[in-house]
């Protein structure tokens, strides 16, 4: 747990980190079939990172609806995780030199997970809804290693 509180900020109150994340778990398993095989899988967790959210709507000078935040840092993006899964071969080439080749996926079960959000103000109505912004949807993977 991570929190910030300064004197000139919000009297001194205390708000979330930006990079707070009170959950970060990494499980990964490999299996060795034999000396040449592999599988491999890794699951990700992570808590969502804070940001300040406009909560409380206003008229502003001209009669538009504005939105202000009640205090810094006060939500979520969702929780973030993803799962991989990989076939790796290694191949001796003598003298302590080897080839790996890993051949995978990168969010297997395909979660979007938000990048980042943002308020969107439809001009029509002036209403206002959150838009959650994903990148990496499931992904190829390929990894090539030499080592001599």
């Amino acid at each position: 747990r991570s929190v910030r509180n300064f004197q000139l900020i919000d009297d001194n109150a205390s708000f979330p980190f930006k990079f707070d994340r009170t959950h970060d778990i990494h499980a990964s398993f490999r299996y060795r079939m034999n000396k040449r095989h592999a599988f491999l899988l890794k699951w990700v967790y992570g808590t969502g990172h804070a940001y300040t959210l406009a909560t409380v709507e206003i008229l502003g000078p001209e009669g538009d609806p504005l939105l202000i935040p009640t205090s810094r840092n006060n939500a979520r993006t969702p929780a973030y995780h993803h799962l991989d899964i990989a076939y790796s071969y290694t191949r001796d080439l003598g003298d302590e030199s080897s080839i790996r080749v890993d051949l995978g996926l990168y969010n297997v079960y395909n979660r979007k997970n938000p990048y980042y959000v943002y308020l969107l103000q439809e001009p029509s109505s002036n209403a206002f809804s959150l838009r959650k912004v994903s990148l990496f949807p499931i992904l190829p993977q390929l990894n090539f290693q030499y080592k001599w």
